[in-house]
């Protein structure tokens, strides 16, 4: 793992959808700011560190991040030589003008939503995080959301996936996740609660991502499975 970040911190070719400081030149990324001391709970990851490995051999690798907008980790990408695109799906699957009454019952309009808030060419990213959205949206949007983030994979692309195992009763609260400290993960409460649509586990991962060969689990706490996945 040695020299892991030394092409990120050389390739210096970074953007995104929101505003960041420029990239300290000479020096290692650094993810907890003095005075942005993490105020929740912290747990660490098990692939992050390889997800990073799998885009340090790409020249200048583009992510998708598929969560809420948190400038210290577009910033911390933005130092690794990383273009971000962020789109906070969770947040936008629950607007109104995607549900429309049909018949007595509330429909999704899944091309409606891909068009607008996925609407990326073929092979676009290098590496797309997957918070824990999967969990809030239905099993049978879920097959087609899966099938867009596939085709704007490239080969050789890996997905990063977190979802819950077990389903808590009553609603969930919403969490953000923060970079901190060696890769791991601050849990920031948002505020919202939404319902559980489904749980996930290994095997119904493996029959979602079915163009992904290439599959790493781990059991966070909390029963948290987090999911590396490389497009072979």
């Amino acid at each position: 793992m040695k020299n892991l970040f030394d092409r990120f911190r050389q390739t210096g070719q970074a953007s995104s959808k929101a505003p960041v400081a420029s990239p300290s030149r000479g020096r290692a990324p650094e993810i907890d700011r003095a005075g942005s001391r993490p105020a929740n709970p912290i747990f660490p990851t098990k692939v992050f560190r390889e997800f990073l490995e799998i885009l340090s051999r790409k020249d200048r690798p583009v992510i998708l991040d598929l969560g809420a907008l948190i400038g210290s980790n577009v910033e911390y990408f933005f130092n690794l030589g990383v273009k971000v695109h962020v789109e906070d799906l969770v947040g936008s699957y629950q607007n109104h003008r995607y549900w429309n009454l049909v018949e007595g019952q509330m429909l999704f309009d899944e091309p409606r939503f891909l068009k607008e808030n996925l609407d990326y060419p073929e092979g676009t990213f290098d590496g797309v995080i997957i918070w824990d959205l999967l969990n809030f949206i239905d099993p049978k949007f879920a097959r087609s959301f899966v099938q867009r983030i596939t085709l704007m994979t490239k080969l050789g692309g890996c997905v990063l996936a977190f979802v819950h195992t077990q389903n808590p009763p009553g609603l969930t609260p919403i969490r953000k996740y923060r970079l901190v400290e060696d890769c791991s993960l601050e849990y920031i409460p948002s505020g919202v609660f939404l319902e559980f649509k489904k749980t996930y586990q290994t095997r119904d991962i493996t029959q979602l991502f079915v163009d992904y060969p290439g599959m790493k689990f781990h059991l966070l706490k909390h029963n948290i499975l987090e999911v590396l996945l490389k497009k072979e």
